[in-house]
């Protein structure tokens, strides 16, 4: 009680070390802190003949007392109540802690001084509710950043732990749900209830995601960047949705991440938006590149170029000629430099590299001719002179461009879904010469995995696509975490799927972690063996020998990195 007047237990422990008569101090303390009330005196005797305790007594009346007045709090004026506030506040951290939270709840706005106490008592501010602790934040922004960076540090775990998960559901993968499903995820409508109305509170969220994105790098932040804002769209919180310039961009967005797929009205929207940005906002591009950074957004973007692609060989198309084409990959571009743009804040935009656009794309679609053409006259799907063709024009173009590594990369997928075995054992290799293993983003190989576990059975019984599948492509990364953990993903699923008893043991040995290895994949490599050879325990499948090379043909079954002939 030492910020108020009353006679608390200090004044009692002086008052009996410096007594005579205990009893008297005792006495004497009672009387001058009764309750003033003549049925009390008369009952107090005899409940203490009863063996009543007094503090029994007195709490109760307490909670009785508190129950009246938490039921006229709501009715007083404001002046009344902070006077309230100034008369409780000392005993915040008893009993009439619950009166002081009503009664904080019960001002929507709070002097400074009161802010300031509540954020000085550590207790007390972990127990208001988000409505109080609203107003604490705006006046103590740092406090407020020590509350969201845990989520925000806790949201990218969730998504990076979603993409290495590889759930077993063989219609969902990572870019299944929609995107109002995915902003319910529990940190997203925390941030939304965190931010409420204030603009300023939403203000501070975007600046950290961005320092963030800035610092670590992951696009995750942008997911979440775009996420809130359209947590707030859905509930109508207008004074942010107005405050936010890039509101209406957003909306667009994501109106094409749900189809995904941004048709030819939907980009011009998207394209009028970008145009509108002139010299004095240009900074405006900075939150527009990482909102298109946004992995749903790259997704989005790039499978709608690789439809396309398909669509300028159907059509005898040159892809220069499309002005569609060239707007999606200006959205393409603003995001994969959406780093480097915020870091250096330089938000002009950069030329596209003319022979990405003149030579890598026809090469793409010339693919995709000769995909037809050997399906039509059933030809054999390695040909040395296109190999090399390809090697002297794909593969260096691939080094040198990330646009081309990406649209490479979904181009791929694209390829393993429509399960043209003529792309898959000519892109595979070329993408394993022309990409770093930093070069392959979680998000593609999350898809590549899922799509070639969707054609289990055809690569099961096909050597030339196991070979350019693993030895090819998947092999050549086999030093790096996270793709082998992908790797013992798909040998684990397509083990589950398929008969592919033939070659489990090959490849368990061939893609068995090192020492450099991290613990997580050691123990997930276990965990796929024991998998493995649960079902077959009188035999164990990593002592079957691999057939040799004249037994089957196939240099798969050796492990031997070998030259394709299509890089």
């Amino acid at each position: 009680m030492s910020g108020s007047r009353l006679q608390g237990g200090d004044f009692i422990r002086d008052a009996l070390g410096s007594c005579g008569d205990p009893l008297e101090v005792i006495s004497d303390f009672q009387r001058d802190n009764r309750l003033e009330s003549n049925i009390l005196e008369t009952v107090l005797p005899l409940l203490d003949l009863h063996g009543v305790l007094r503090s029994d007594i007195y709490d109760g009346i307490c909670d009785q007392l508190l129950e009246k007045l938490e039921v006229v709090i709501p009715t007083l004026p404001e002046d009344r109540l902070l006077r309230l506030i100034d008369a409780s506040f000392p005993f915040s951290d008893g009993p009439l802690r619950r009166v002081v939270l009503r009664l904080l709840e019960a001002i929507p706005d709070l002097p400074p001084r009161v802010l300031s106490a509540v954020a000085e008592n550590s207790q007390l501010y972990e127990a208001c509710p988000v409505a109080v602790k609203r107003q604490v934040w705006e006046e103590n922004v740092g406090l407020f950043g020590d509350e969201v960076r845990p989520l925000l540090d806790q949201y990218v775990e969730d998504k990076e732990a979603l993409l290495l998960r590889m759930e077993n559901s063989p219609s969902s993968n990572f870019f299944t749900p929609s995107p109002k499903t995915r902003r319910q995820h529990e940190i997203v409508q925390t941030l939304a209830s965190y931010i409420g109305r204030s603009v300023k509170l939403y203000n501070t969220v975007l600046q950290v995601l961005r320092a963030l994105f800035v610092d670590g790098g992951s696009a995750h932040f942008c997911t979440l960047r775009a996420d809130v804002l359209m947590a707030l769209h859905d509930t109508e919180v207008s004074t942010i949705l107005e405050a936010d310039p890039c509101y209406k961009f957003v909306w667009c967005l994501d109106a094409c991440i749900r189809e995904k797929c941004i048709d030819g009205k939907r980009g011009r929207e998207l394209k009028l938006f970008l145009d509108g940005i002139t010299p004095p906002r240009e900074q405006m591009r900075g939150d527009i590149s990482m909102l298109l950074c946004d992995p749903f957004a790259v997704h989005t973007v790039a499978s709608t170029i690789v439809k396309l692609l398909h669509q300028f060989r159907e059509n005898e198309q040159l892809p220069r000629e499309s002005s569609q084409l060239m707007l999606l990959l200006r959205l393409l571009q603003f995001g994969l430099n959406a780093q480097q743009m915020i870091h250096c804040q330089d938000f002009s935009e950069k030329e596209m590299d003319s022979l990405f656009v003149k030579t890598f794309l026809p090469l793409l679609v010339e693919l995709l001719v000769n995909s037809c053409i050997t399906l039509l006259s059933d030809e054999s799907t390695t040909q040395s002179d296109e190999g090399n063709h390809l090697s002297q024009l794909f593969v260096p173009l691939l080094q040198r461009d990330v646009l081309a590594k990406v649209i490479a990369c979904q181009f791929t997928v694209k390829a393993i879904h429509d399960r043209d075995k003529y792309l898959i054992v000519t892109l595979l290799p070329a993408l394993a010469a022309g990409c770093n293993a930093s070069d392959l983003r979680d998000e593609f190989l999350h898809q590549l995995i899922f799509a070639l576990d969707q054609m289990g059975e055809e690569m099961a019984s096909n050597q030339e696509m196991l070979y350019a599948v693993f030895e090819c492509f998947l092999l050549k990364f086999v030093e790096e975490d996270k793709i082998l953990h992908f790797t013992h993903h798909l040998i684990s699923r397509l083990h589950q799927r398929v008969d592919f008893s033939a070659h489990i043991g090959t490849l368990l040995e061939a893609f068995k972690p090192q020492e450099e290895h991290s613990e997580q994949t050691h123990e997930f490599y276990c965990h796929v063996v024991d998998q493995v050879n649960a079902p077959r325990k009188e035999r164990s499948l990593l002592s079957v020998p691999p057939p040799s090379v004249e037994s089957s043909g196939s240099p798969l079954l050796d492990i031997l990195p070998a030259k394709s002939p299509l890089v």
